[in-house]
């Protein structure tokens, strides 16, 4: 509002009342800003790319003081034709028509503002604001969980995935391992080995620099138990399917680099038990229910 004051100077006594909504969001790489005005019944709507939180304030700006006065648009560098609106029918109005309001809202901006924002063509504008970046990423993961109880087993693996809007979904797989206890047998060491391949389905709300949503997943895991100390020892594997459910979050830490955090629980759709020879009885079986937790680092690339 200030900059919007120090650009208009004078002139600003003589602008009608203008509805304005700014909203800015963060992208893997960049700041996103979306600028829409009510004039006359049509709108002036924009979609830009910023590389910081002071250019997306500036490229705001900009738009307003255009939008409010389009004949200021060649003192401060623009184009007179850069705001975009349209008529009750939804044809594009001529370019430099006088703009005037519904509603009110204090506005101001600097002409700094041109520095640091390139408009996007008016003919491209509306394109852009219904285009929804797809945003891919990969990532490496530790991982805990309690799929191999009483033990807990520790382990990492790899992600892939992708966001459209608030929508997220991937791939992960991981592979984790504990020593187990065998009361039955002192003298017996037992090793569990799950390796999990998973696809997952959720939303990705953001909240400033962080994105935050729950997730559904289903995949296969296949777990070994596998023992030594036995002249007759040997081991057994077996492959199920689970399902999970959990939430994510996603810190942005600058550039295509984000800190993600994954909580859930699984629930195997079946429970082998484990028999090893020499050993009476079963020496492992999965739980009902286990807990898991990861954390890692992604790498996001994005594409329009």
């Amino acid at each position: 509002m200030r900059q919007f004051a120090a650009a208009m100077g004078e002139r600003g006594a003589e602008v009608p009342p203008l509805q304005a909504r700014v909203t800015v969001e963060p992208s893997a790489t960049h700041y996103i800003l979306t600028f829409l005005a009510e004039v006359h019944g049509g709108r002036s709507q924009r979609t830009l790319e910023v590389d910081s939180c002071e250019a997306a304030v500036e490229a705001a700006a900009l738009l307003l003081v255009i939008t409010a006065d389009p004949s200021a648009a060649p003192t401060i560098g623009g184009e007179p034709e850069s705001t975009t609106r349209a008529t009750d029918d939804g044809e594009p109005a001529a370019a430099g028509a006088e703009p005037t309001s519904q509603g009110s809202a204090d506005t101001s901006a600097t002409p700094a503002a041109t520095s640091r924002a390139a408009s996007v063509p008016p003919e491209e504008a509306p394109l852009e604001a219904k285009r929804r970046r797809l945003v891919g990423f990969v990532g490496v993961r530790g991982s805990a969980s309690s799929s191999l109880a009483p033990s807990i087993s520790l382990g990492g693996g790899l992600a892939l995935g992708a966001r459209l809007g608030l929508f997220a979904f991937g791939l992960d797989g991981l592979v984790e391992a504990t020593p187990l206890p065998a009361a039955v047998n002192p003298g017996v060491e037992l090793w569990g080995v799950l390796v999990r391949g998973r696809g997952w389905a959720g939303l990705s709300f953001p909240i400033g620099r962080l994105r935050l949503g729950p997730y559904l997943g289903a995949g296969v895991e296949l777990l070994q138990v596998s023992a030594s100390g036995l002249s007759s020892g040997g081991s057994g594997s077996s492959p199920f399917v689970s399902g999970s459910a959990g939430g994510q979050a996603v810190w942005q830490l600058g550039g295509p680099w984000a800190l993600a955090l994954d909580l859930g629980l699984t629930v195997p759709f079946e429970r082998p038990a484990f028999l090893v020879g020499g050993i009476d009885g079963p020496v492992h079986q999965p739980a009902p229910i286990s807990a898991e937790a990861g954390i890692g680092v992604n790498w996001s690339f994005g594409s329009q």
